[in-house]
């Protein structure tokens, strides 16, 4: 290995985040079986950790929600490991199926959350609805009423 350090503290972070997503499909589990969500997307997971625990989350904070397979992660402080299945904030996009509260933010894509919006100009897709005035544009339509 290049960087053996590196690894093992890369290993140490992953054995930590899979103990983590231990815990927490046991949780969805939980609240799958209660019927206060459906499929895994539907949910919020809370977090709550100890200190050092804290911290790595913190550090992944990015990619828990795909680590986890859920449409959102909230971290907080706790005395000990817990996590609480909550009903994901917001709606259901049309594209990654992920809960969030900025589906149809941009109006080109009234179905999709910002991140799938971002996607689909990035790959060149065309949009299912026209794409909104510039503040130019709309300058000039006041100036003319």
């Amino acid at each position: 290995s290049v960087a053996p350090a590196a690894d093992a503290a890369i290993h140490k972070d992953w054995e930590q985040l899979l103990a983590v997503r231990d815990l927490a499909l046991k949780n969805l589990e939980e609240a799958r079986q209660a019927k206060r969500i459906g499929k895994a997307l539907e949910a919020k997971l809370r977090l709550e950790a100890p200190t050092a625990t804290l911290a790595l989350l913190e550090r992944y904070a990015g990619t828990l929600k795909e680590i986890l397979n859920v449409s959102q992660v909230e971290l907080a402080a706790g005395e000990e490991l817990r996590a609480v299945t909550l009903p994901a904030d917001g709606v259901k996009c049309a594209r990654c199926w992920n809960y969030s509260t900025r589906v149809g933010e941009d109006r080109r894509w009234p179905a999709v959350c910002d991140r799938c919006a971002a996607a689909l100009d990035e790959i060149g897709f065309a949009p299912t609805a026209p794409a909104p005035p510039s503040q130019d544009e709309t300058l000039e339509v006041n100036k003319k009423q």
